[in-house]
């Protein structure tokens, strides 16, 4: 199911105020699923280009990633558990393979868990489904991007629980297969570059 919310009654600027409340307000569990090999974000462009040359990327004073890991931190302290599932194909992308080195292993310090999975062993499960988050299985927002993975657009929020359901249980089902970021990749093959970690003031 596609959301085109070009018609929302909720301006984007609305939504992702919302989406902070629940981000905030979350008791047990932030959920987000990630179905592209690769997203095209501005602020990750430079970066990106000097991972590709070979250089060594640092973040400690790229302001918006430490305070990302700084609200990942907060959550982890709460008790919280953030998932990251990623649906991707092998071999990785050089997107993935900058995410990985660049930004997940900061972000599994920091309390998220990211967990990897073919997407040939759940292409019927994914059909017709896009990116969402999923906070304690009761609030939902989807995610539009463009076939180049530029993002477009996010959702009506929801919180009616016949459309929250079906996410629940996509989760669920696709969680089952999935294998965590680190027993993954070696198994696959694939290297894994230890950054030092990046410091939280």
């Amino acid at each position: 199911m596609r959301v085109d919310s070009i018609n929302n009654k909720t301006s984007q600027e609305e939504i992702w105020k919302i989406f902070d409340s629940w981000w905030i307000a979350s008791k047990s569990e932030i959920f987000r699923l990630q179905l592209l090999n690769e997203y095209h974000v501005e602020e990750e462009e430079k970066v990106f280009n000097e991972y590709k040359e070979g250089k060594q990327v640092n973040l400690q004073n790229d302001i918006n990633t430490i305070e990302w890991l700084k609200k990942l931190k907060n959550k982890k302290v709460e008790g919280v558990r953030n998932i990251n599932l990623m649906v991707i194909d092998l071999p990785l992308s050089d997107y993935l393979k900058f995410s990985v080195n660049t930004y997940l292993l900061d972000q599994k310090r920091y309390g998220r868990e990211s967990f990897f999975i073919e997407r040939e062993k759940v292409a019927e499960i994914v059909r017709g489904v896009q990116d969402y988050w999923l906070f304690d299985n009761e609030k939902l927002l989807l995610m539009n991007y463009d076939n180049g993975g530029h993002f477009l657009s996010a959702s009506e929020p929801m919180t009616d629980m016949a459309i929250v359901s079906r996410y629940i249980r996509l989760k669920e089902a696709m969680l089952t297969k999935a294998m965590p970021m680190e027993k993954f990749l070696p198994i696959n093959g694939i290297s894994i570059k230890h950054n030092k970690v990046l410091k939280l003031y």
